[in-house]
């Protein structure tokens, strides 16, 4: 006997496609909790505690220190972006149909394909991205309000609003620039499976050929 494969009622497809269409649908099937448990993610938290760790035990230039972070993120970034949106083209534009149908099955075990999972992957960390080049450019832009218009805060407050954006950039930025080898990864696996469902298909016409011509 072959085993039946789950099916998907109209009303349960009607009800997957509101909630992946809606804002939340990225985060319903690539959420938090995964997020959270990332080698990423953990580096990235210890990056920033680090950097606190050094205010404690050194008297460091907040201000400049955020105006280098800030130069280096507005140079690298949109680079990164550019990539990761390129490979978000590859995942979701190529792919013959048979390849697209045997990622896009569901399992007993799972409640989404690979295909939404991949999917799900690259629009979150698309989203990360633009995050940390939206933050990026506001950061910059307050150090230029600042250098224009005087504000009376006292030297600990300034610190204190400074630190807090060198520690929430090095979250963002760390987190954004260690998940490009998972980005690739994903690709390169992506680019294996299409290749061994093509060459299974070539070997399956020339084994008919082969028995017709027999």
């Amino acid at each position: 006997m072959t085993e039946s494969k789950p099916k998907i009622k109209e009303d349960d497809f009607s009800t997957l496609l509101k909630k992946i269409l809606s804002a939340r649908g990225i985060f319903i099937i690539y959420n938090y909790k995964t997020f959270i448990k990332t080698f990423p993610f953990i580096v990235s938290v210890i990056a920033m505690l680090a950097y606190l760790l050094l205010t404690y035990f050194f008297k460091l230039n907040h201000y400049e220190n955020l105006k280098y972070f800030i130069e280096k993120f507005i140079s690298i970034f949109p680079n990164l972006l550019g990539f990761s949106l390129g490979g978000f083209a590859i995942i979701v534009g190529f792919g013959n149909t048979a390849f697209l149908k045997r990622i896009a099955e569901l399992t007993e075990k799972n409640e989404y394909s690979m295909y939404e999972k991949l999917n799900a992957i690259f629009a979150f960390n698309l989203l990360f991205q633009i995050a940390t080049i939206l933050f990026t450019l506001f950061f910059d832009f307050t150090l230029f309000l600042s250098s224009q218009i005087a504000i009376d805060l006292s030297a600990r407050s300034v610190a204190v609003v400074n630190v807090t954006a060198i520690c929430f950039l090095l979250l963002l930025g760390t987190w954004t620039l260690l998940v490009i080898p998972y980005l690739i990864s994903n690709i390169f696996i992506f680019g294996e499976s299409h290749h061994f469902i093509l060459r299974n298909e070539a070997e399956k016409e020339k084994g008919t050929k082969d028995k017709a011509q027999d």
